[in-house]
C-alpha cells in the first residue's frame, strides 16, 4: 500500500552549457531518463495493516470532541428519511424522482464531496447555497466518530467502506497493489491509505 506518491521530480535532465553565454546543445542532445521505478521509490511509502493512529489523521481539537447529536442524525437517516424530509420541506419535489436520483449509482464522482454555505437572502429566506463539487472530498480529519462506527477507523473507515471497497469487489482479485496519491493533504491522505491497509 503507498501512502504519499506525491508528484516526482521530472522524470528527464537536461545538459546544460557548462560557461555563461556558451550556445546551447542542440535540442536533439540526448536526454537522461531516470527509471520511473526510481522517481517513485523516493516519493512512496509503504503502510501495512495496524498503522491507522486517529491521532496523526485527525486535528488535536477533534480527538476527544463529539459530534453534534443534530449532524449524528443527519448521519444515520436513511434514504426513505432523506427524500421524506427533503420533500416537506420543499413539496413541489416529486418523492419517486428524488428517490430514483438518490438509488441511481454515480457514473464518475463515486468519491466526491461539496463545499456548501448556508446563507439567508434579503427576505430572510434560509438555504444552502452549493459553492462547487469537489472530485475528492477533505473533512474527515476534521469529523469526530459516530458512537455506531464499527471500527476505530472513524469516517475513514465509513467512506471507503461505502465508496471504494464495493467497486473493489466487483471487480474481482487482482494481482497489484493500491496508491493514495495526495498532493497537500497528508494528514488526511495517510488517514485513508492506513485505513485501506486496515
Amino acid at each position: 500500500m503507498v501512502k504519499n506518491a506525491g508528484l516526482p521530480p521530472q522524470s528527464t535532465e537536461r545538459a546544460s552549457p557548462s560557461q555563461p553565454g556558451q550556445p546551447r546543445a542542440p535540442s536533439t542532445s540526448a536526454a537522461v531518463t531516470v527509471p520511473t521505478e526510481r522517481l517513485f521509490a523516493a516519493h512512496a511509502t509503504t503502510v501495512t495493516p495496524g498503522s491507522f493512529d486517529m491521532s496523526q489523521h485527525l486535528y488535536s481539537k477533534v480527538l476527544h470532541a463529539q459530534v453534534h447529536p443534530m449532524v449524528a442524525y443527519f448521519m444515520r437517516m436513511t434514504p426513505r428519511a432523506i427524500v421524506a424530509r427533503y420533500c416537506h420541506l420543499n413539496p413541489s419535489v416529486s418523492r419517486d424522482v428524488l428517490a430514483r436520483v438518490l438509488a441511481t449509482p454515480t457514473k464518475h464522482l463515486r468519491w466526491a464531496g461539496a463545499d456548501m454555505l448556508h446563507a439567508t437572502d434579503a427576505e430572510g429566506r434560509r438555504r444552502m447555497v452549493l459553492l462547487e463539487t469537489n472530485s475528492c472530498p477533505s473533512g474527515n480529519k476534521a469529523m469526530p466518530p459516530l458512537a455506531e462506527d464499527e471500527d476505530d477507523l472513524g469516517g475513514y473507515g465509513r467512506v471507503l467502506r461505502g465508496a471504494l471497497l464495493p467497486r473493489l469487489r466487483r471487480k474481482g482479485s487482482a494481482n497489484g497493489r493500491l496508491a493514495v496519491l495526495w498532493d497537500k493533504n497528508l494528514p488526511e491522505a495517510s488517514g485513508y491509505a492506513a485505513a485501506l491497509a486496515e
